[in-house]
């Protein structure tokens, strides 16, 4: 009996041995997807689970490469490392992309469009251009964003005083931002099971129209503890978190009571949110009540 039920023990082994190697590996922007791959096309490659009969398909110019149970590689696209970003200071770390087909595989966040403007004889039209082209990275990086695809840029240059030195530039820059990671809604989920409030710690952003990250906390007649905020409800919308939270709360502008906010980062004290009202960005860090 000992012996047949070693036998059998073996065959099982084998046979799972057998299928590890035989599964594939599909590598995206997004992760990895260990499967049995069906069929690939020019534009998409079809894949089943382990286990499963479904098919599903991708984007194949979301694909990196594909490594096979053979052993066999097949290379596609070539990966961008895009760059984690902790907080909106980590802005200088948002790559570009000038192809939108950089951006397969990728999460849309949304378009955005700065502007710069200056009079002055020390002006040109790459100084000016490149604030505008700044303060698109920085917007983006209060997005969540990790990758800005530029969609339209435009120089003006006005007429010139009467002295002929001074001149007058406007750029233009319009861009949709994206990032690489979604978070774990399932984790978010457990973390707000405990139903600990939160306090409204801090708010910083920017309006499209500034240069620079301010830091609106010091204005708020808000911040920092009078209000707790108790979350327990949130939604998932492409792949995104969102919560409301009272527009009065954050001092901004809603044609709603409730702001919607998208979660960018949370671990188990703090919960950091991202807004936009109109040309205004705003992030607002939220901490777990003592």
């Amino acid at each position: 009996m000992n012996k047949l039920f070693l036998i059998l023990f073996i065959i099982m082994v084998s046979a799972a041995n057998s299928y590890s190697q035989k599964s594939d590996t599909i590598v995206t922007m997004r992760g990895s997807i260990i499967c049995s791959v069906k069929e690939v096309t020019p534009e998409t490659v079809a894949y089943t689970n382990p286990n499963e009969s479904v098919v599903y398909k991708i984007e194949k110019g979301a694909v990196a490469w594909i490594s096979y149970g053979s052993g066999r590689t097949e290379k596609y696209n070539d990966m961008k490392n895009l760059a984690n970003i902790t907080d909106a200071n980590d802005w200088k770390k948002v790559d570009v992309a000038t192809s939108e087909y950089e951006t397969r595989g990728l999460h849309k966040i949304d378009v955005i469009t700065t502007k710069a403007t200056a009079a002055t004889v020390y002006s040109s039209a790459n100084h000016i251009q490149n604030r505008a082209y700044d303060k698109l990275k920085i917007a983006s990086a209060l997005l969540g964003g990790n990758l800005v695809y530029l969609m339209t840029q435009q120089t003006f240059q006005g007429n010139n005083v009467p002295t002929g030195l001074t001149r007058t530039y406007r750029a233009q820059i319009s861009g949709t931002v994206y990032c690489s990671q979604l978070l774990d809604s399932v984790k978010f989920k457990e973390l707000l099971q405990d139903e600990k409030k939160y306090i409204l710690a801090s708010k910083t952003g920017m309006r499209l129209n500034d240069a620079a990250i301010h830091d609106f906390s010091s204005n708020s007649t808000s911040l920092p503890d009078k209000f707790q905020i108790s979350l327990k409800n949130y939604e998932i919308e492409k792949g995104f978190i969102y919560v409301d939270l009272p527009a009065r709360l954050l001092e901004v502008s809603s044609s709603r009571k409730f702001a919607r906010c998208r979660v960018l980062r949370f671990d188990q004290g703090k919960i950091v949110l991202a807004y936009r009202d109109g040309a205004s960005i705003y992030n607002f860090l939220l901490l777990k009540s003592l």
